[in-house]
């Protein structure tokens, strides 16, 4: 069995439309991230809910009962969560303390949600593969997420 990988999921833009970040392998870009604001790690919806606190996490295939034919993975050991995901989507109300990845971001979202959830599927070696997450913010990476 081969090591896993660890991704870089850095969030780098806090606004009124979600927290915004992106996903990386050594320093190399897979894609955006879209996520809710930090809300003291509560459960809730768009309005209501937290994106998952800073930290380490093992990420594991995942049956989204929203659509199980579409490939996820959980987000797995959360403290005080479940069902954390990263999951297809294009802006906060898609959102329930989960990751939506996109290709493009775009003021109010990201965009071509599924078509990065492939591309994370191609880095880590398939849709069945599991990944760590290393979760963190970092403001100096402002720049070239908006350029």
């Amino acid at each position: 069995m081969s090591e896993l990988l660890t991704l870089q999921h850095r969030r780098v833009l806090v606004n009124a439309y979600g927290t915004f970040g992106a996903l990386e392998l050594d320093g190399a870009l897979i894609c955006y991230l879209l996520e809710l604001n930090w809300r003291n790690n509560a459960k809730g919806d768009w309005k209501t809910g937290s994106c998952v606190p800073v930290g380490n996490y093992l990420c594991t295939q995942h049956t989204w009962s929203a659509n199980p034919e579409q490939p996820t993975w959980l987000i797995n050991n959360v403290p005080g969560r479940d069902g954390c995901l990263y999951h297809p989507g294009n802006s906060i109300h898609d959102l329930h303390g989960c990751c939506c990845p996109g290709l493009v971001k775009v003021e109010t979202g990201v965009e071509q949600s599924r078509a990065a959830i492939k591309k994370i599927a191609e880095v880590i070696g398939g849709f069945d593969q599991s990944f760590y997450t290393n979760i963190f913010y970092d403001s100096t990476f402002v720049n070239r997420l908006t350029a």
